[in-house]
């Protein structure tokens, strides 16, 4: 894959969680073939060992770590010791997602929950974590994968997703100055 001068990403850190498969390891793909160092996201240590494996024979600089971004208290720490060990994470991309499809009237609150916590809750924590470092030094970019579900309406998918379309729009309000690093 070839990129214009202009898109050189050596020299950046580039964080992708869900990163183990699919949208998201396509991403790290993507990014790693631009130059940056990927770091992979996930719960499942099989999935990014496996991709990271992949990436390091394409020659790529990808590591993995496991993490549940549900867990908010790890959230922080997991920030924290990639900066301390790998260096500054200068992009974020939000990427993990869950599905549950039930009617309306028998939309479990486990699933409901499950979902808010997937779309909502981790990436914000995230985002604010990372971003806090991102903004003391002036630079960084934050990228927020959403399912086409948040512009659309479908039986049987729930309006959670309506929760991802007001996190992508109040995302340049979150912090002053954030959205432009």
């Amino acid at each position: 894959m070839g990129f214009p001068p202009s898109f050189d990403l050596s020299r950046r850190n580039a964080l992708i969680t869900g990163g183990g498969s699919g949208l998201g390891f396509a991403i790290a793909k993507a990014l790693a073939a631009a130059g940056a160092s990927v770091i992979l996201v996930g719960r499942n240590s099989n999935k990014l060992s496996k991709a990271c494996a992949e990436l390091g024979a394409l020659g790529a600089n990808a590591t993995w770590t496991v993490c549940d971004l549900l867990d908010r208290g790890a959230i922080a720490p997991l920030v924290g010791r990639l900066e301390r060990d790998g260096g500054p994470i200068d992009i974020l991309f939000n990427n993990a997602g869950v599905q549950h499809r039930a009617p309306l009237t028998e939309f479990p609150a486990e699933g409901w929950d499950r979902i808010i916590a997937t779309h909502l809750s981790a990436p914000f924590f995230l985002t604010q974590a990372v971003a806090r470092n991102m903004v003391s030094r002036g630079r960084g970019k934050i990228i927020n994968t959403l399912s086409i579900l948040s512009e659309l309406g479908r039986a049987n998918d729930c309006a959670a997703h309506d929760g991802e379309g007001w996190f992508e729009n109040a995302h340049p309000r979150l912090s002053s100055g954030a959205r432009s690093l």
